[in-house]
Parts: C-alpha cells; sequence; structure tokens
C-alpha cells in the first residue's frame, strides 16, 4: 500500500476495498499519534517532499533551488510526521496506516481540530465506521478533542446528576454516527508513573503516610526539622519543597477523561454495533506506537519520505505479526510497555460474552459502586471523612452477576 501525501483519499479508499474483502462493516479503531523525523528535503515524482504541511510541487528543475532556499530560509523543514492508523478491534487484526503527514512546528488545538474533522469525512466518504480516535492525552490533544465534542449539536448521551457523571459522545457526519475520543491507557500509566518526576508525590511508610497536614503540625513544635518555605509558600527551585503532594494536573484530565470516554464506547457499542464484541483495550495509540517502533528498526534515521515509502514493508510486518506467521523479535525500538501485549495474542475465547452491555440502570448501579470504592480509599489516605468500607462487606451486597469483582473472588469465568 503506497501512500499519497497527507488526508488524501485513494489512502481511505484502499483500506475500504480490504474492509469489503473481508466482508466487514462494523467499527474501527483510528489513532493518531507524533513522532521525531530527520530533516530534509528531497525530490519524488514531481515534488518537493520533507517541508512543513505537505509537499510542494515544481514545474521544472530550475525550480528546486529556489523551493529548497525558501524552505530552509523560512524555517519550515518538517521535525515530526503525524500518523493516523485504521484498525478493526477484534484480536489478530492487523493496522492500516493511512496518513503519514508533515506536521507543522506549532500547531494549536483549533488546527489539531480541523485535522480531525478531515480525517472524519474522508472515512464517511469511503464508508468506513470509525469509533472512535485514540491520542496520548497531549494538552494539545487534549484541547483538540474539546473542540470536536462541542463543534456538534447532536450527542449520544448518559447522564446521572447524583453522581455528577455526564457523557456525551458526538454524533458526526451525514449518518450521525458516534465517535469516542479515548487516551491511550498505557500512555496514561506512563504518565502515571512519572508523577515522581513531576515531584508531585507521597511520602509513604509502609502503610502508613505523611500528608500536608501532618506536616504542619510537624511545624508547630519547636524541635521541628523542618522549616516553614519548605512546606508553605516555597521556592519552585528548592529541590526540599514538600508541598509537591498529589496529582499533575494533566494526570488527572487523562484518567477523569478515560473513565467518561469508556463509558462512552459502551453506550455507543450498544446503540450501534451490539452485535459486535467490544474491546476497550483495542480502542488506542497501541497499534501506531508499534508502527513507529518498527520504522525504527527499518531505518533509526529517516525523513519524512522514507516514512512514506516505508508503509508497505510496515503493513506486511504487522500483518506477519498479528497472524502469528513469524515470531516478535525484541527491539530497543520498540516501547517495552507494548511489546508483550502485541506479539502472540492469545485466540479469542468466549467472545460473544463481550456482546452483553449494560443498560443505564445497570451502569448506575456500576457507578454507585465505584464511587464506594472510591470514596473508602479516599478516606484510607486521610482525603474524606467517610468510614472505610470492608470489601467483604461491599461485595455481601452484590450478586455474582452484579459485580465483576466477585465473579473474580469467586472464581467464575
Amino acid at each position: 500500500m503506497n501512500l499519497e501525501d497527507g488526508l488524501h483519499s485513494s489512502n481511505f479508499e484502499h483500506v475500504a476495498a480490504i474492509l469489503e474483502q473481508l466482508n466487514y462493516t462494523g467499527p474501527v479503531a483510528a489513532a493518531t499519534d507524533e513522532t521525531v523525523c530527520v530533516k530534509s528535503l528531497r525530490h519524488y515524482n514531481g515534488f518537493i517532499v520533507g517541508a512543513q504541511g505537505g509537499d510542494i510541487s515544481f514545474v521544472d528543475g530550475n525550480n528546486i533551488e529556489k523551493i529548497v532556499k525558501s524552505t530552509v530560509s523560512s524555517g519550515n523543514l518538517c521535525s515530526k510526521i503525524q500518523a493516523y492508523t485504521i484498525q478493526v478491534p477484534l484480536p489478530n487484526m492487523s493496522t492500516f496506516i493511512v496518513a503519514v503527514i508533515a506536521s507543522r512546528s506549532k500547531e494549536n488545538a483549533s488546527d489539531v481540530a480541523a485535522q480531525h474533522h478531515t480525517f472524519f469525512c474522508e472515512c464517511q466518504s469511503a464508508g468506513i465506521n470509525v469509533l472512535s480516535l485514540g491520542s496520548d492525552g497531549a494538552p494539545t490533544e487534549l484541547a483538540a478533542q474539546e473542540q470536536i465534542i462541542e463543534s456538534t449539536t447532536q450527542y449520544l448521551t448518559y447522564s446521572n446528576n447524583n453522581l455528577d457523571v455526564f457523557v456525551k459522545v458526538p454524533l458526526l457526519g451525514e449518518n450521525l454516527m458516534p465517535v469516542v475520543l479515548v487516551q491511550d491507557p498505557k500512555h496514561a500509566r506512563k504518565t502515571a508513573a512519572n508523577q515522581l518526576l513531576s515531584r508531585a508525590r507521597v511520602l509513604a511508610f509502609g502503610r502508613y503516610y505523611v500528608d500536608i497536614q501532618q506536616l504542619a503540625t510537624i511545624l508547630q513544635d519547636a524541635n521541628s526539622p523542618i522549616y516553614k518555605r519548605d512546606v508553605f509558600d516555597c521556592d519552585r527551585q528548592d529541590n526540599g519543597r514538600a508541598y509537591s503532594n498529589g496529582i499533575s494536573p494533566q494526570s488527572f484530565k487523562i484518567f477523569s477523561t478515560m473513565a467518561l470516554r469508556l463509558i462512552g464506547l459502551i453506550i455507543s457499542h450498544c446503540q450501534f454495533y451490539s452485535s459486535i464484541p467490544l474491546m476497550p483495550w483495542k480502542h488506542g495509540t497501541e497499534p501506531l506506537e508499534h508502527a513507529f517502533g518498527w520504522m525504527r528498526v527499518i531505518s533509526p534515521n529517516f525523513t519524512v519520505l522514507d516514512a512514506r515509502q516505508m508503509i508497505p514493508k510496515i503493513h506486511a510486518v504487522v500483518k506477519s505479526l498479528a497472524s502469528g506467521m513469524v515470531n516478535f523479535e525484541g527491539s530497543e525500538h520498540i516501547h517495552a510497555g507494548y511489546k508483550h501485549a502485541f506479539a502472540n495474542e492469545k485466540a479469542p475465547t468466549h467472545t460473544n460474552h463481550l456482546c452483553h452491555f449494560p443498560n443505564d440502570e445497570e451502569i448506575t448501579f456500576k457507578l454507585n459502586a465505584a464511587k464506594t470504592y472510591a470514596t473508602s480509599l479516599a478516606a484510607f489516605v486521610g482525603m474524606h471523612d467517610s468510614p472505610v468500607v470492608d470489601d467483604s462487606e461491599l461485595h455481601s451486597n452484590l450478586t455474582s452477576c452484579d459485580d465483576v469483582f466477585v465473579c473474580l473472588n469467586q472464581g467464575t469465568t
């Protein structure tokens, strides 16, 4: 599959033809992300490739030098590529890269949202039903997702005023199909693991911890080993600051968004694709991370044109891995957090159970149970005045069919 520059309709029509051959009309999971490339200008089929924003056409060789000088002097050499992938969210299905774009260095949320809208339009024109678009949770991406959600007036919704939960999935295109804008769970895990680097931390001693209130109490003592400026109004350059407690705003936004978007996937699948199993772990940027990793394996330092021309090789490699034809070989270029979940995927069993979706009442019941667990955890760490709830007491109020925790405890499958 040779790619045309940018979000070209022929790229999407090629994937649509493959899905038609497979007789698949269900939803697909899309993803987008960026990766670094080498700054370089190359000519290919009457175009200069490697400038920010896309290829530049030239009439004859006399124009090449002028175009190159203008691009270099204006600082428009591309240093990052953005790619879009499409995957059938079922086991052992290959990934299709449908676009490789020479990213602009300064893009705001509106620019990203406009590009996503173009992607959705091309998919719908080709007859591809995009259910989700995954991203890595970068602030610009999160803001772009919010703009897309607010750009339409038609939504698929779920609300619970008592729990302050309101989910709305935008219905896009002429056919008003749901598109859930999700965060990649493994990117979220990586962000959470990096909390220590952001100085958002809690001092833990076994089962016990020290919070800001306890530090303030220690300050009252005449023999206190810490100083006031170590706790309050501390200098940001002071590495000994003690007020760095809690979670970074970015992580909080990512995790709160993930929970809402999971509910969005459930209600969208239930109403539009109820005959197809929902596999939430298939919705994210993992396929794209593998594609970027294999690009680095083939050519550690690639240009925009290199990336585009590598797509047929990438597709062949990923297809062979997904089908089990070849074994996965480790590489420093493949992200460690993704490698174990990609190769040698187990054969699907009992997927019919994933076609059973909860109704609004059942979702409300699950949310109430989740609130009980969350409140109990907050009480345990001193963030809430509610009593800590014993797990066995909570489980006793749930039947084996009502809660996944009970099923796990009973060893049922």
